[in-house]
């Protein structure tokens, strides 16, 4: 049902989409603006701090000197592959960014410009279902300032923010596709749906199956298309979308590809109903959409039962007032309704195991037993309140809410702040961290006791005042300009006050990435060679976290990404504990040349190159092998065994590293019996001449009577292509993990390519379906041209 013309023009200026921008860019930039200074939007606990930025300047450097995406990643985990395995937002256009400008400043726009486009996509869709201005104007500035939103800034996880800054885009879509008859509008659906999958895949799952609630109520619902024209509509949506996942192809393809030799591959390490429930939204802490500190803080502080917590669900009470405001009401029924099943249904999700609910999901949703951190979903729930805040808005702008029922709301809710503020929440604290299995927990609710009062004063001052903010509108007291500015302010205030801690910075790339001495060393150092650097329980001793060395160029044994290949896990004695990781075998088969330590140690075989040197984290100490491992072997004789005992007998301390190659029992190779003897070393010898992601080429010296056998220390997958002299040869996995092939007598070389049919054939795909797109966005004027040519 539609809203007169004069009320749906009240407090509107003559450019609405243009004040309303310019509102949202300055409440980013009240928590952003330290990137104007050269800042870096990434904290210590960061993501893009540890890996991310490491991943996004490999491929910016990549495509600088090549023109090309880089198909396989040697520095972490002994190489993976880069798109297969997934490295973030690979094909978003914020990738454009990176290859212009410096890689920290175009992360840094990616966040601020999509925490923007949160609050003018749910401007424009509160518009679209004809909301006024000021209230279209409130909804956005809710949305966008929400805990799930701004806090995703923390932990550094930049495809969520994309995901729902997309969402409303989406849902506008599709109003404007099935309501308005528009073919933009199906456009729009498969350009979000496109997007949003290359931001995060399971964020985009989430907001795939609310986009289809959202639909299927639009189309039968009483403004939705009647007859034949309904069923044109669902065809329509359903073409769009199969474009939209089209234009994902070139990264789903990939990845599909990989799942089996992942982590998530069936029985693998993140599998099952444990995993699939991790990082969901406990219960118990719901409240801290209203009182955050009720579970503690971030960086150690926390003490709830995720056992890491670097984001926010926070709401606050203006934005759940102005929801309630906005619940009641004649027009608007279809978008009220669609919007209350979505909030309950993922708000459902996000608790994951803590309802049974969740079970049900997990059997009945494709990829669910993959997938983990439930939790995420709730950006659907915030989306949901901050459109019914944006109509509550409307009504209370025009004196049309009810002041007894936000009255009520408003008391309880300052009555909880008020619990909060005289301690007497504090046994809901202490009931949160009752987690076995997390020492010290206890210990930090107790220590948090101060932190949780003053937040519940803030709860109550913040309550109190925008409760009466609200009266006074409602009531006419406060008019106008005058009105829409004291309720954004509130809303601006509180959400301030709550979510900048989540914006941390670091110096810029150009200080914070800047080589030290032992990077300059290693830097020097020709390549092919890796370095190690402790992992694990045993992580603390190495100086530079998680993938730094990774930005630098450095290869790595370890590093961090999640979805490294399965079967380096299990050489390496199993995915995060890696309790093989300290044996001198495996670092010479892994042509470990270098050690960097926080610590000096006494390491047998290794002598001090450097130390203390000062880096960016603290001191570090670098250890060179004294006698360099190669990074290719011959090895003059080779065995089968059965694929699940093929790790155990390669990391066994005792396996001839330098004289055998050992492979699957399924392995297309022949090896001659060995006797029970342990071959002599080869006559040959290997050397790379070669080196780059995705390209080895090694020099074979010497000669031998028989077939030997190649070993590279360099991970094998299936997209691993090799030739002999010029000519194709079978690409085998030996010492569980690593490239090998049988070289025949006389052969003087041996060339590696990395290339995934998988890829190319889903960038034919995407391609096909960005075509596609351009045909939804042109059949207007293609409809104009037909019309004037008759």
């Amino acid at each position: 049902m539609g809203l007169p013309n004069e009320e749906a023009r009240d407090l509107e200026p003559r450019r609405p989409g243009l004040v309303a921008l310019a509102v949202y860019l300055v409440a980013a930039l009240t928590l952003c603006w330290p990137i104007l200074q050269g800042k870096f939007l990434a904290g210590p606990s960061s993501d893009q701090f540890e890996a991310g930025y490491s991943f996004r300047h490999f491929a910016a450097e990549y495509f600088r000197a090549h023109g090309s995406i880089p198909q396989w990643n040697p520095y972490l985990f002994g190489g993976m592959p880069f798109v297969g395995a997934a490295s973030g937002d690979i094909f978003y256009p914020t990738a454009i960014l990176r290859w212009f400008l410096p890689t920290d400043v175009a992360m840094n726009l990616g966040f601020a410009v999509h925490i923007v486009l949160a609050g003018l996509a749910m401007y424009g869709l509160l518009r679209t279902v004809r909301t006024s201005w000021a209230g279209a104007v409130t909804g956005g500035l809710v949305y966008q300032l929400t805990g799930i939103v701004i806090s995703m800034v923390h932990p550094g996880h930049d495809g969520k923010l994309f995901v729902s800054a997309l969402a409303p885009f989406l849902f506008t879509g599709v109003i404007w596709a099935i309501r308005d008859r528009r073919w933009a509008g199906y456009g729009i659906m498969a350009l979000a749906t496109g997007l949003s999958l290359q931001a995060h895949p399971q964020a985009s799952q989430y907001l795939l199956i609310a986009a289809a609630i959202w639909g299927a109520l639009w189309v039968f619902g009483t403004e939705g298309p009647k007859g034949p024209d309904r069923w044109r509509s669902i065809g329509l949506a359903m073409v769009a979308v199969a474009l939209g996942v089209g234009l994902y192809a070139v990264y789903a393809l990939p990845m599909l590809e990989y799942v089996p030799f992942s982590p998530r591959g069936d029985g693998g390490y993140n599998s099952g109903w444990e995993h699939a429930i991790q990082y969901g939204l406990p219960a118990n802490e719901l409240v801290g959409t209203l009182l955050p500190k009720i579970y503690g803080g971030p960086d150690g502080g926390y003490f709830g039962q995720n056992g890491a917590r670097l984001h926010s669900e926070y709401l606050g009470p203006l934005a759940i007032l102005l929801a309630i405001a906005g619940l009641r009401g004649n027009d608007r029924k279809t978008s009220r309704w669609a919007m209350g099943v979505i909030a309950i249904i993922f708000l459902l999700v996000s608790l994951g195991g803590d309802t049974p609910f969740y079970r049900l999901w997990f059997e009945l949703v494709p990829m669910a037993k993959r997938l983990r951190a439930p939790g995420m979903a709730f950006f659907l729930v915030a989306m949901s309140v901050a459109f019914f805040a944006g109509l509550g808005a409307e009504r209370v702008f025009r004196a049309a809410g009810s002041v007894r029922r936000i009255t009520i709301a408003g008391t309880l809710l300052a009555g909880l702040g008020l619990l909060g503020a005289i301690g007497a929440l504090q046994l809901v604290s202490d009931n949160i961290a009752r987690n076995p299995g997390f020492e010290g927990f206890a210990e930090r609710a107790i220590a948090n006791a101060p932190e949780l009062k003053a937040d519940g004063l803030r709860l109550l001052i913040v309550t109190a005042g925008g409760l009466g903010v609200l009266l006074l509108v409602a009531k006419r007291r406060v008019a106008g300009v005058g009105a829409l500015a004291a309720v954004l302010g509130v809303v601006w205030a509180d959400a301030w006050l709550v979510g900048r801690g989540a914006f941390e910075f670091s110096p810029g790339a150009s200080v914070a990435f800047a080589s030290d001495s032992v990077m300059a060393k290693l830097q020097a150092t020709p390549k092919p060679y890796r370095v190690f650097g402790p992992a694990g329980q045993v992580g603390g001793l190495n100086p530079y976290p998680k993938s730094w060395l990774m930005a630098a160029g450095i290869p790595t044994v370890f590093g961090y990404h999640g979805n490294e290949l399965v079967a380096y896990d299990d050489l390496l004695g199993g995915k995060s504990a890696w309790k093989n990781q300290l044996s001198p075998s495996l670092w010479k088969m892994l042509a470990v040349r270098y050690i960097v330590l926080s610590q000096p140690q006494q390491l047998p075989g290794f002598h001090l190159v450097l130390g203390p040197a000062t880096t960016y984290f603290g001191p570090a100490y670098l250890f060179e092998a004294d006698t360099i491992p190669p990074y290719a072997r011959v090895m003059a004789g080779a065995a089968k065994v059965p694929d699940a005992q093929l790790a155990a007998t390669a990391a066994d301390p005792r396996f001839p590293v330098d004289r055998l190659a050992v492979y699957s029992d399924t392995a297309s190779v022949s090896p001659a019996p060995l006797n029970g003897q342990i071959p002599e070393p080869s006559l040959i010898s290997a050397t790379v001449t070669e080196w780059e992601p995705g390209r080895l080429k090694v020099a074979l010296q010497g000669s031998a009577p028989a077939p030997e056998y190649l070993v590279v220390a360099e991970n094998w997958y299936p997209d691993w292509q090799a030739t002999i002299d010029g000519k194709p040869a079978p690409v085998l996995r030996a010492q569980n993990t690593l490239l090998s092939v049988a070289v025949p007598a006389g052969a003087k070389e041996v060339a590696f390519v990395f290339s995934s049919a998988a890829y190319a054939k889903g960038r034919m795909i995407s391609l096909g379906s960005l075509a596609g797109v351009l045909v939804l966005f042109g059949m207007p004027l293609f409809g104009r041209t037909k019309g004037a040519r008759g």
